[in-house]
Order: structure tokens, then C-alpha cells, then sequence
């Protein structure tokens, strides 16, 4: 659990020190280690972090982690902007906005993460008052482990693949924050821009092994930036992500597709086969 939560903690710190956030954890929890699905609770976790940081203009964030019934209970308590009634009501509605801050978002986060946890057998919860910051409690089922009984769910890849270099496409900040984890985690080196136009002036100076693509995006689509980078001679292996599956012949360009939520199976996997070849 300390191990867990301090990655994703080490991880979302630079977005707060920027803003003069304090971020901290918490383990309250005796038992070291539970039996979880790590990609999605660190996806949720992530997610609500990321909202906090983006509404809390002072103070501090904190992630409170305690086991108590065979379930691994996660706070994010912050000293933000808080929520209204109504707010509180709208928050898993996938794409409503509030109108009372001007925060760039999809609208999506939060749903997820509902969703998420829902499918995992847990439940979130949600205290907070307007101009008086939020406390959000997760709750996911997760038995005890004994230490020779923790497995990694996802596959890992060796060290020293740190030779290879992997290039995230994505205007999506949650969703590149998650992969940049991720694939930090396997030892990859990683580097992110957050639209076709960014990709393009960075892959002139600089070289990536793989391009990870998100399909739709703003200033310029995954489509375009494709065609573009072939047009010009690129001949990275790019995977497109997107939400819903493509045609047919469509992204003839690419060398496949990853659907979102990205299945970090499937992605460990698709980059040791790729790096195979390489």
C-alpha cells in the first residue's frame, strides 16, 4: 500500500508545487499488502487527485489510506473551492461542467471513476461545501495478502528496456498522466505532448521509438498528425488510442489500435512485441 499510493503521490507533486499545493499521504492501515486491481484503483485515485489539484488554489491536498473490513478506503481531502448541493448532485453525469469555476475538462474524470468503482464492488462518497474544500472517500474491496501472494496484475517489462523511448499524444491530462506512470514504471523513458501540432514540432529535434496517439484532439487531430508525419517521412510505429473502434481500413497508417480505457495488458504487451521487432 505505502509503496502504491507513494508512486502516484511522487507523480501528481509537480502539478501541485507549481500551484503552491501542499500534497501529502497517509497510511493508516496495519496490513502492507491487499489484493486489488492496481490499474483502475490508480486510475480512480489519479483521477480525483487531479481534480483536487485543479480546484484547490491554496493549502493542501492529502491521501488518507486505511484497510478496515476487507476494504481499502482512500481520501482526498483538499482545501479547495468545495462543492454546492447542486454540483454534488451532477458529478457522475458524464460531461456536465459547473459554472462556477472556468477549469478546462472533458466532464469525464469523475465519471469514470464512479463507474470504475461501481465495477469494482466499491462505492465513493462525497463531502463538501462551498468555498470550504471536499473530502472523497473511495471504498474498494480488497482482501490481505500475504507477502508471497502479491502478484502484479500487469506483466512487467524488464529495466533495461530504458533504452527505448515512448512518445504519449494525448490532450487528455488524466489519461497521460496514467500512461506516463505506467509506462515510467516499466522502466520506459517517456515524453508527452498535448496535441498533433506539439507532436510534430517535437518529433523533428527528437526521436521516439513508439507514438502512442490519441485520436481526437484539439489544434490537431491524431488523424492529421498521422498523415502528416508519413507525408514527411516518419516511420515511428504510431498506435492510435481512441474511445470506439475504427473502421476497417481506416488509420492505414498506423500500426494499430489501442481503445480506451487503455488495457495495460494489452499495451505491455503490444510494446514488447514492438520492441521485439526493433
Amino acid at each position: 500500500i505505502e509503496e502504491f499510493i507513494g508512486i502516484i503521490v511522487k507523480m501528481l507533486s509537480p502539478q501541485a508545487v507549481t500551484k503552491n499545493i501542499t500534497l501529502d499521504k497517509q497510511i493508516k492501515s496495519s496490513v502492507d499488502r491487499v489484493q486489488i486491481d492496481p490499474v483502475r484503483v490508480q486510475q480512480c485515485i489519479v483521477n480525483v487527485v487531479n481534480n483536487a489539484i485543479k480546484f484547490t488554489e491554496k493549502g493542501s491536498i492529502n491521501v488518507v489510506v486505511d484497510w478496515q473490513n476487507e476494504h481499502l478506503l482512500i481520501d482526498v481531502i483538499d482545501t479547495g473551492i468545495g462543492m454546492s448541493s447542486e454540483e454534488l448532485q451532477h458529478l457522475s453525469t458524464a460531461f456536465w461542467q459547473s459554472n462556477n469555476h472556468d477549469q478546462p475538462g472533458t466532464g469525464l474524470g469523475m465519471t469514470i471513476t464512479f463507474r470504475l468503482i461501481e465495477l469494482m464492488g466499491g462505492e465513493i462518497s462525497i463531502e463538501s461545501e462551498l468555498g470550504k474544500g471536499s473530502r472523497i472517500r473511495m471504498t474498494v474491496p480488497a482482501s490481505h495478502a500475504e507477502e508471497n501472494q502479491a502478484v502484479e496484475n500487469t506483466p512487467a517489462i524488464k529495466r533495461d528496456n530504458n533504452e527505448y523511448h515512448v512518445l504519449i499524444v494525448e490532450d487528455d491530462d488524466d489519461i497521460a498522466d496514467l500512461l506516463e506512470l505506467k509506462l515510467s514504471s516499466w522502466g520506459y523513458q517517456v515524453s508527452r505532448c498535448a496535441n498533433g501540432h506539439e507532436c510534430i514540432k517535437w518529433v523533428g529535434p527528437n526521436q521516439a521509438d513508439v507514438i502512442l496517439m490519441d485520436l481526437s484532439m484539439p489544434i490537431m487531430t491524431g488523424e492529421d498528425t498521422l498523415k502528416y508525419l508519413r507525408d514527411t517521412g516518419c516511420e515511428t510505429p504510431i498506435y492510435i488510442m481512441s474511445a470506439r473502434p475504427l473502421e476497417e481500413g481506416a488509420m492505414i497508417d498506423a500500426q494499430g489500435q489501442l481503445l480506451k480505457p487503455i488495457d495495460f495488458e494489452l499495451l505491455s504487451t503490444v510494446l514488447h512485441d514492438c520492441f521485439s521487432i526493433i
